[in-house]
Formats: structure tokens, C-alpha cells, sequence
């Protein structure tokens, strides 16, 4: 077969329009179970606002927004507790807290999660998203 046409040209995020978050008809929700974890509730928020800066939140972002937002607190909570008793007490005698374990496991949940949604400095380097400007400084809106 031949070629069918020239070739569709997708959106970038340099290419396709940002729309605030605030004119987007629906925003992600926090769930129940998030709001009810303060720690979880302010990550959630935190990663809201992020992914509106660069321009990529979508409704459907809930569900992983809130699973990582939930990662990120259990880890927060496992390490406190595996720091604070870092060997405990076995059937068998002392061994390494479980918590560790648990606070392990969360942050590579959580990592995932950060890097599918360009959050982390390695894979915000890889899209094209266009630097912060702080507000407060004249200079850096003009060179913007």
C-alpha cells in the first residue's frame, strides 16, 4: 500500500492551547478517603496545581492523582515509624520494622507516578513545557 496522505501533525504541549484550569468545565474531584488523610489532601492539591502550571490536567487525572497523593502519605507515615523503631522484635528475634518495607514500596509507587505525570526533574526536562515566570519580578515576565 502507498502512503495515504501526508502525516497528521498532534498537538504538543508547546503547540496546543493552555486553558486554565478555572475556564475548564470539570476539574479533578478529591476523593473521600484523600480528603479524610490531611497529608494526602494537601499532596493532592499541591499536584493539582503543578499539573495546571504546565497545562496538562485533565478530568481524568483523578484516579492517579489520588493514588499517588495516597503513596506519598503512607510513605511519609511508614518512614516516621520505621525511624523511630527501626528493629523490632520477631518470633525469631530482632528483626528489620515492616514499616520500612511498606515506606519502600510507596515511594517507587509514588516515583512512577510522579514521572508518568512529568513531575520530576528528568522527566519535566523531556517536554516542552515553557519555563515559570515569578510574578513578582518584572524582568523575568519581559525576557518571558
Amino acid at each position: 500500500m502507498g502512503a495515504r496522505g501526508p502525516r497528521k501533525k498532534f498537538p504538543t504541549l508547546a503547540t496546543r492551547p493552555v486553558v486554565p484550569l478555572k475556564e475548564r468545565k470539570r476539574k479533578p474531584r478529591k476523593p473521600k478517603h484523600v480528603t479524610a488523610d490531611k497529608l494526602a489532601s494537601e499532596t493532592f492539591d499541591h499536584v493539582v496545581a503543578a499539573l495546571d502550571r504546565i497545562g496538562i490536567l485533565r478530568q481524568s487525572h483523578e484516579m492517579p492523582i489520588a493514588l499517588l497523593a495516597t503513596e506519598w502519605s503512607r510513605h511519609v507515615k511508614a518512614a516516621a515509624i520505621a525511624r523511630d523503631e527501626p528493629i523490632v522484635e520477631g518470633p525469631r528475634g530482632p528483626k528489620a520494622n515492616p514499616a520500612a518495607g511498606v515506606a519502600s514500596q510507596a515511594a517507587r509507587v509514588a516515583l512512577d507516578l510522579l514521572r508518568d505525570f512529568s513531575l520530576t526533574p528528568a522527566s519535566l526536562a523531556r517536554v516542552d513545557v515553557p519555563d515559570e515566570v515569578d510574578e513578582d519580578d518584572p524582568l523575568a515576565q519581559y525576557l518571558a
